[in-house]
This record gives structure tokens, sequence and C-alpha cells, in this order.
């Protein structure tokens, strides 16, 4: 999306008076200027985008001086516009009873008044973007028609070229200020690291950075950051809280005891140790036949409980742990042989 403010204060023309709302000559300036950007913005930018333009001091046409100072502000920003535009505002007087006329080029505001033509022209050295064309006369011959499209051209060229002077292209990459969007592979036993405890590791992250973090599929979540800086300082926050998870490495097949910490109504949560994170058994994995609640089995908050651990859930990445076959296995890895994550 990409939208054009567009601002002419009374004291741009040297008009003492109180600030008022936007008036239809604004309106219509600030859309003119609007479509004569529009078409060089690329289809594919991820960003929206608002360019206020506000008048200072005018003698002339404000709204293509707009569409230039608009395109190298865009430059400057580091949007790769499709080309820099230019605009110019070519004018007409013309003695009616002897067809005697004279075309001016980037006409002044008595210029604009006196006269009887303003024809706003913006462009590229490829073609035009925008036109509108105000006349105080009954007709335009093709003829002055066609002559003033040339002069235009001419105008919009040496615009251009002066334009290029500045900045001949857009900047290769956005500015600190911009705000960045960007996407970060993770697992769905790493999302539960930030997400768990009512998303308390998110709200800190953006507490402390100002970047909002989203689930963006199963796989990625979203970083909306203000700045490039704040984004590298949210990505050293997760890292850091990942590296810090209190998570253990389990061996597959290997069969440990471990202490329930917790009894839900779906099953047991179980730790391997004091200040790791639980892992959940379910009803389905603490025996071979139908349990309804781990209440059935007598089972309880302190109890200890043989694990037999099969790596990580394909689809959620979770911890498969289950009873089933080494409720009385006598071979039992100890605690302590497990790795803490660094």
């Amino acid at each position: 999306m990409f939208m054009l403010h567009y601002e002419f204060p009374g004291f741009a023309t040297n008009d003492i008076s109180s600030s008022r709302g936007i008036n239809r000559r604004e309106m219509g300036h600030g859309m003119l200027a609007e479509k004569a950007l529009k078409h060089v913005i690329p289809k594919d930018f991820p960003y929206s985008l608002r360019l206020a333009c506000q008048v200072l001091e005018s003698n002339g046409s404000s709204s293509m001086a707009s569409a230039c100072v608009g395109s190298l502000a865009l430059m400057d920003a580091g949007v790769k516009i499709l080309n820099p535009v230019a605009g110019v505002a070519i004018g007409l007087v013309k003695d009616e009873p002897s067809d005697k006329y004279t075309i001016l080029t980037d006409i002044l505001g008595i210029e604009d008044y006196m006269g009887d033509m303003d024809f706003k022209i913006a462009g590229t050295k490829e073609g035009y973007t925008a036109m509108q064309l105000d006349l105080k006369i009954t007709g335009l011959p093709i003829a002055i028609l066609a002559e003033a499209l040339r002069r235009a051209t001419n105008g919009i060229r040496h615009v251009l070229d002066r334009m290029a002077e500045i900045l001949p292209e857009s900047r290769s990459s956005f500015k600190d200020s911009v705000p960045v969007i960007t996407t970060m592979d993770m697992l769905p036993f790493q999302r539960s690291i930030l997400f768990r405890s009512a998303g308390y590791n998110v709200k800190l992250i953006e507490a402390e950075t100002g970047v909002k973090i989203e689930q963006e599929d199963d796989k990625r979540i979203a970083l909306m950051a203000p700045t490039g800086h704040c984004l590298e300082e949210a990505k050293q926050m997760i890292e850091r809280m990942l590296a810090e998870s209190t998570e253990v490495d389990l061996d597959w097949g290997a069969v440990y005891e471990m202490t329930i910490v917790e009894v839900l109504e779906k099953g047991i949560k179980v730790s391997a140790k004091d200040g790791t994170r639980p892992f959940t058994v379910f009803n389905r994995e603490l025996d071979t036949k139908y349990v309804a609640h781990p209440s059935a089995l007598g089972l309880k908050i302190g109890d200890k409980i043989k694990v037999g651990y099969y790596g990580r859930d394909p689809e959620t990445g979770e911890h498969r742990l289950s009873c089933k076959k080494v409720r009385y296995t006598a071979s039992v890895k100890p605690v302590t042989d497990l790795n803490r994550r660094r």
C-alpha cells in the first residue's frame, strides 16, 4: 500500500490565518502527486508506505515539486522504485482574436493566475505517470497540446538529470530507522519455550526491545522490529532463552527413572532432575491397558516412575515418553548421565 499525504499550510504563501482542515485543493494536489509516484512502486514491496509532503514555501506547482522530492525521499529510504519521477507545470498565454500564443515551462504563481492553462505532467525517462489539465479557454488545439507535451518531456528530463546529481539510484539497503519484518525457523518444542506461561518470554522480549513476535506457521515465527538494531537484540535474547532452556538430552530407547511433578487429566508430568523442564506422559502411554486417569494406577506427585524415551514427535517436536513394557525393567540409566543443553 502506498499513500501520499500532501499539506499546504497558509504560511507557504505568506498567508496569516488560523490552521484549518484539509481543503479540496490539497486533496486534489495530493492525489495527483500520489498517482505520479504509485506506478513506480514495486508491486512486491513488503511494506506499507506513507509519504508526507508539507509545502513550506510556494510560488509554482507544489504538486509537481511533491512528485520530485517524493521520488528522492523514496530512493533515500531504500525503496527500489522502478524509475525516478519528476514533474513540471506547463502554462499557456493565448490571444484569442489573433490565435497568437506562448507556452511557458515551470510556471510561477502569477503566470498560473494570469495565464490560460495549467498543465501538470509527471513522469520518468520512460514515459508519463500522471497528468492534470486545467483550462480557462474554451478549447485546446492539438498542435498546442503536442507542443506542451514536448516542452514537458524536455523539462522532466532536465529535472531528472539534476536529481541524478544528488541521488542517482535508490540506496542499497533500508535506513536503520526503517521497521524490519523477518521470520525465524523454530521447531514446535522451541516455540513452547517462548510462548509458555501465557507468553511470558515473548512479552519480556517485546518490553525490552520493542520487537513483536507472532507465530507464522507450524515451523516459523514472525518478528516485527522498529529498527534493525532492535531485531538483532531480540534474536540474541531468543537464542539465549533457547540455550538456557532447562531441557535435557535423552538417549533414544533408554529407560530413565523420573519423578512425578504434576498429575493431569490427560496424563502426568515427570522431571528427570530438579530444575529441569518436565515431560508429559499421556494416559495412553502409562500402561498397556486403558487408563482413564493417572489415579487409576495410584500415581501421585512425588512418586518415582520408569519411562522409556522414543525420540521426538515428527509433527509437534515434543518428546515421546512411555511407561509401556518398561515398568518392571531392571536396566535404568542414571539421571546423572543426562547432559544440560548449552
